[in-house]
C-alpha cells in the first residue's frame, strides 16, 4: 500500500526533540514497503495550511501510485453536490 508521511520541518523545539519526532515518522513511513517520508520545508504543525501545495502532492501521488485516475475524485457522485 502506498504510503506518504509529511513531516513538517519546525516544530519551534530543540534539535534533540526535533530529531526524534523525525526519527519517529521514518519508522512510521517504514510501515509500507511503498512508504516515503516527505519534510514540508517550513511548515510548523499545521502542514495543511503552511504548505498546502505539499497536501496536494502528496494525495496525488498516492492517488498515482494505486492507478486511481484523479478524475474519478471529482464530481457530483464524490462531492455530495448533486443535479436535482
Amino acid at each position: 500500500m502506498p504510503l506518504i508521511v509529511l513531516a513538517a520541518s519546525d516544530h519551534q523545539d530543540t534539535a534533540e526533540r526535533e530529531a526524534l519526532w523525525l526519527e519517529i515518522q521514518r519508522g512510521t513511513a517504514a510501515l509500507s514497503p511503498q512508504g516515503e517520508l516527505r519534510i514540508a520545508q517550513g511548515s510548523g504543525h499545521f502542514i495543511q495550511e503552511d504548505r498546502p501545495e505539499t497536501v496536494v502532492a502528496a494525495i496525488e501521488a498516492v492517488l498515482a501510485a494505486t492507478g486511481t485516475d484523479l478524475g474519478d475524485c471529482t464530481g457530483p457522485d464524490r462531492t455530495g453536490d448533486r443535479d436535482p
